[in-house]
């Protein structure tokens, strides 16, 4: 063999190994990763001491979960309404005990069954699955899982990562209602929705100032219903781009959002019952409205819609010539800038 092969053959070699010694490298740095819990769900004392609790209703489900107190050296069991004391600075990790935990599989509808309390100031963080998977693979989220997991937690600054792409019927129902300290929202990449999966998840929030992205164009009952309800800090709104809609799923959506200045675009052309229902109602400070290009209309679709929008000063073209049962019904009540009404096909 030329010695030019030779040395180029050999160079090949040391070029493999030194290949094949980075990617055992990067395998045991991300096992490491998965070693020390960090994607776990966590919660981290802010600013002084706090206390994190597990707090279950009797009704709620039989919960089989660990924690850890080592950044995941070690891990316990928790015994449900078990006190956990941090002090400032310290770390509480969650996980289920096994692949797919029974976490709130059986829950009464619209009651917080199973949820966290904490005092003092604290930030979550990690990966809300690992409730329901310590293997955190799993992408499907059940029925109503994360109900009113954190609700009145008024000093939760910081919400978990919410990877789930699969949702289920009420999965994330309320789950945020009343984090008064909670200034921004994690993302919700679903694309495809199911009944309540958001129903009044950010309700009350009063600092939230910015709103995730909502990309899902197959929408469900409810869906987004009374999603930022009271957040009263919010001044814009996600872009909506769905063209199907579903029976009232976006009533209420941004009720009482006082500082919303703009709406998001509306361009769905066949509407829904109460799919706008209360939609912008008490938006203060709403000047403009959204164009409403649709031509096929539902019962109750506009029912107050912008209701005591009273600086908004111009109504949308109301196009539409195949009316239906209280299609308008209150949709400008209390509107008291609006000087002028929208023409109506006869």
């Amino acid at each position: 063999m030329p010695v030019a092969c030779v040395y180029s053959y050999t160079k090949l070699i040391i070029v493999m190994r030194k290949l094949s010694a980075l990617f055992v490298s990067l395998f045991i740095f991300a096992m490491q990763l998965c070693a020390d819990g960090s994607t776990y769900l966590n919660f981290t004392a802010v600013n002084g001491p706090a206390k994190v609790c597990l707090y279950r209703e009797d009704s709620c489900a039989a919960i089989e979960l660990q924690y850890s107190l080592d950044n995941c050296r070690t891990w316990s069991d928790y015994t449900i309404n078990q006190d956990i004391q941090l002090s400032s600075g310290a770390t509480a990790f969650f996980k289920a005990n096994d692949f797919n935990s029974t976490f709130n599989s059986k829950v009464s509808v619209g009651s917080p069954n199973c949820y966290f309390r904490f005092e003092g100031m604290v930030a979550a963080d990690g990966n809300i699955m690992s409730l329901l998977d310590a293997s955190m693979t799993l992408t499907s989220v059940t029925q109503y899982a994360f109900q009113y997991l954190f609700y009145g937690c008024s000093t939760l600054t910081q919400a978990p990562a919410l990877p789930a792409t699969n949702l289920a019927e009420g999965c994330y129902y309320g789950m945020f209602h009343g984090c008064t300290s909670l200034t921004q929202a994690p993302a919700l990449p679903a694309m495809n929705l199911a009944v309540r999966c958001y129903y009044g998840m950010f309700h009350g929030c009063t600092s939230l100032t910015q709103a995730p992205a909502l990309p899902a164009m197959n929408l469900a009952k409810e869906c987004y219903d009374g999603m930022f309800y009271g957040c009263t800090s919010l001044t814009q709104a996600p872009a909506l781009p769905a063209m199907n809609l579903a029976e009232g799923c976006y009533s209420s959506m941004f009720r009482d959002c006082r500082s919303l200045t703009q709406a998001p675009a509306l361009p769905a052309m066949n509407l829904a019952e109460l799919c706008y229902s209360s939609m912008f109602r008490d938006c203060r400070s709403l000047t403009q409205a959204p164009a409403l290009p649709a031509m096929n209309l539902a019962a109750w679709c506009y029912y107050d819609m912008f209701w005591g929008c009273i600086s908004l000063t111009q109504a949308p073209a109301l196009p539409a010539m195949n009316l239906a049962v209280q299609c308008y019904y209150g949709m400008f009540y209390g509107c008291t800038s609006l000087t002028q009404a929208p023409a109506l096909p006869a």
